[in-house]
């Protein structure tokens, strides 16, 4: 990059090396292109990497080694990296203000020169994009990593300041309700708001993913933007076609018969209000991204597509890679830790959907103490809900809210399940002891 001096370079590596908060800020703003200093590259790709999958800064020592493992010549020689990076680990810190005010400045000029560098590509093409040219120019200037200042209770001139924090602007605030209306009268706020880390959790097969689902449609429905990720056996393929039989109502097994033409059809005939341009999947195999790693992509995903997902499911937590696999109790309290965070600062309601205990998985009920492998989570989640099955091909299920961070919990609601068209809706307990009755008959 020529829009950064080598003296700005310096000080935002210095900056980015001694202080994790900084670093977490900044992690999705800045990339190695940003620096010309080949050495400083190579830290800096050492130092996101450490980060991600830690949570803390390498010490000089770690650094060294790291450098070491990531090493290739076209970094030049690697004892002037390493006598350039000790230079940075040995220098005395700035005050905190001015490294604010030099890193701010090292993010914005890269960004403002990435922008006209794509303007410049765009006219030589006849082909220019001027919101999209808006949109990276604004996010380049108005970047802030002021940290959180306390707030005084008899402040009235902040209320609606901490209240847009919390929700959004008055004109757009963020209060998703869930899917099953009388759920949403045990929340604090009747909705599930920005910040907040809840699980869903249900034996296999039971259906956790179609609830997840028809949350997902909810949501969009509501306006709200969805990013459903699928951790396992599901194609985005799959996903089109659940997500298409919830709406419609139409069962799985029609729209797979569809020809490609008619299934176009179908999803722009059901996607006349926008509710599945809201709605975006991904997909890994088991064992693909350790949690670090996913959060980097999404973080990656939004900046790249200039999104924002109000609502991010995770489905399911057990097919991330484990990045401490000796301690299963301390790795699922590290993920669970990593996901609070990204929740908070991404300002998004994060679901994630697992499976309890095998001991649990044929209990209609399912308490808080069956999450399986660390009981950490238990002590993270904002929220946990589960989902109770008899036996995989029973058609009612009871939901439990099992913990409740902001008020009630030890509710139950009763569902009926339809696997064929993806659906699931709230019923009576009259209606759920009824259909319990014919399953019963039906095995006699």
């Amino acid at each position: 990059m020529k829009g950064t001096s080598a003296e700005i370079q310096d000080i935002a590596l210095k900056a980015l090396i001694n202080d994790p908060y900084i670093l977490s800020k900044c992690m999705g703003e800045i990339t190695e292109s940003y620096f010309a200093n080949l050495s400083y590259k190579l830290a800096y790709k050492c130092l996101k990497k450490y980060y991600t999958k830690y949570m803390v800064i390498p010490t000089a020592e770690d650094m060294m080694a790291l450098l070491e493992d990531d090493y290739s010549p076209e970094y030049g020689e690697m004892d002037t990296i390493k006598t350039e990076i000790k230079t940075i680990y040995a220098r005395g810190v700035s005050s905190e203000d001015f490294l604010y005010e030099k890193l701010i400045e090292f993010i914005r000029r890269n960004k403002i020169e990435l922008c006209l560098s794509k303007v410049v590509r765009h006219m030589e093409n006849q082909a220019i994009d001027l919101d999209e040219v808006a949109t990276d120019l604004r996010d380049g200037v108005s970047l802030t990593l002021t940290k959180t200042e306390a707030y005084n209770l008899a402040d009235v001139s902040k209320i609606d300041n901490i209240k847009t924090d919390a929700f959004g602007s008055s004109d757009s605030p963020v209060a998703i309700r869930f899917f099953i209306d009388s759920v949403n009268a045990y929340f604090q706020y009747k909705a599930l708001i920005p910040g907040t880390l809840n699980m869903i959790t249900a034996a296999p097969g039971r259906g956790k993913s179609t609830l997840m689902i028809n949350q997902g449609v909810s949501t969009a429905q509501q306006g709200y933007r969805v990013l459903h990720i699928f951790l396992g056996d599901m194609s985005k393929y799959d996903g089109l076609l659940r997500y298409l039989s919830c709406i419609s109502g139409v069962a799985t097994s029609k729209l797979v018969d569809m020809s490609t033409a008619d299934l176009s059809k179908f999803v722009q005939k059901y996607n006349m209000t926008g509710v599945l341009s809201l709605v975006d999947v991904l997909t890994y195999a088991a064992g693909e991204l350790t949690v670090g790693q996913l959060i980097e992509e999404i973080t990656m995903l939004q900046k790249e597509q200039h999104k924002h997902y109000h609502m991010i499911i995770i489905d399911y937590d057990e097919n991330l890679t484990e990045e401490d696999s000796e301690n299963m109790y301390k790795s699922g309290g590290q993920v669970y830790n990593k996901l609070a965070l990204f929740a908070t600062l991404n300002k998004s309601v994060v679901w994630v959907v697992s499976q309890p205990k095998p001991e649990f998985w044929s209990k209609e009920i399912i308490t808080l103490e069956a999450a399986a492998e660390s009981s950490k989570k238990q002590k993270i989640i904002d929220l946990m809900m589960s989902m109770g099955k008899t036996s995989k091909d029973s058609a009612v299920a009871t939901l439990y809210l099992a913990k409740n961070r902001r008020s009630e919990d030890c509710k139950i609601f009763r569902l009926k399940v339809d696997g064929a068209t993806a659906r699931i809706i709230h019923i009576t307990e009259e209606e759920y002891a009824t259909a319990k009755q014919t399953e019963r008959h039906a095995k006699e």
